[in-house]
Order: structure tokens, then sequence, then C-alpha cells
């Protein structure tokens, strides 16, 4: 078994380092009148560039319609689990000097343009912390036992 220490070390040998995320995500207000005015313009933007997507039907979803424009935009979804690992907390392991936004510049979408050459890309992130909101008796897997017995 590798100690913390020497897993420490090996992440600053590969570029890492242990910092602080000072942007965070505020969720309130929803109903105040300039967020409700940017919903609306986030929804009128979202149709523009829908216009400009494949769009996939059928039982399968194997039937393709393409768009009418020659430019075509293919939405990036990021899975909401992933930032949930990482919810509240202040002090992640990043490459030096930069933040999560660099590794979607530097590393995604060189990827996307890639294997999508001429297509445009159109990343949208959700990361609300109203993901990790629950009932009472709801079974969520972190908190499962990995063996019989209680914890």
């Amino acid at each position: 078994m590798i100690c913390i220490r020497t897993t420490r070390n090996w992440l600053e040998v590969f570029g890492f380092e242990y910092s602080e995320v000072r942007k965070r995500i505020y969720i309130d207000g929803h109903k105040r009148t300039d967020v409700v005015a940017y919903h609306e313009r986030f929804l009128e933007r979202m149709a523009e560039y829908e216009t400009h997507m494949i769009v996939f039907s059928d039982k399968n979803m194997k039937e393709e319609t393409q768009p009418a424009f020659q430019d075509i935009v293919i939405l990036v979804i990021h899975d909401e689990c992933i930032f949930s690992a990482y919810d509240r907390r202040c002090w992640l392991w990043i490459p030096k000097g930069e933040q999560p936004l660099h590794q979607v510049v530097n590393r995604a979408i060189p990827i996307f343009e890639a294997r999508f050459p001429g297509a445009k890309a159109l990343f949208a992130f959700d990361n609300t912390t109203g993901h990790c909101a629950y009932s009472k008796d709801t079974l969520v897997t972190k908190n499962m036992n990995l063996s019989p017995g209680s914890k």
C-alpha cells in the first residue's frame, strides 16, 4: 500500500499542486427579476443553438436529421455526479497553475476538435449542489455497507 505522503510527492512530480479553488457556485434568488431574465435569454440562445444540431429520432435514436446550416453544433454535457465528488471542497489536486476551466480549454477542446473536425462544441456544465438533496428514505450507494453488518 502506498502512503499518503508518497502519493503527494508523486502528484507534485507529475506537475500537480494542492490548490485552493476560490470560485464557488452560489444558488439563491432564482426568482429575482434579473435571474429570470437571464434564464429567458439562456433558453432563447439554446433554441438558436438547437437549429444547428443533428436531431436523432425513432425508437432506437438511429434516424438522423441534419440541420439546415453548415456549421454543426454538438452539445457536450458534463455529468453532475462527477462534480458531486468535489462539492464544497475548497482544495483540490490540479495541474500547476491551472484552474478547472483550463482543463477544458487545454484538454477537452483539442480532443473534441480531433474527433469532430469542423463542428463546434457547446459545453454545458451542471454542478449545482441541489443534486445532493435526497429524501430520508433514499438509498444512496455511498452510505451503504460494502459487507454484511452495520456501520
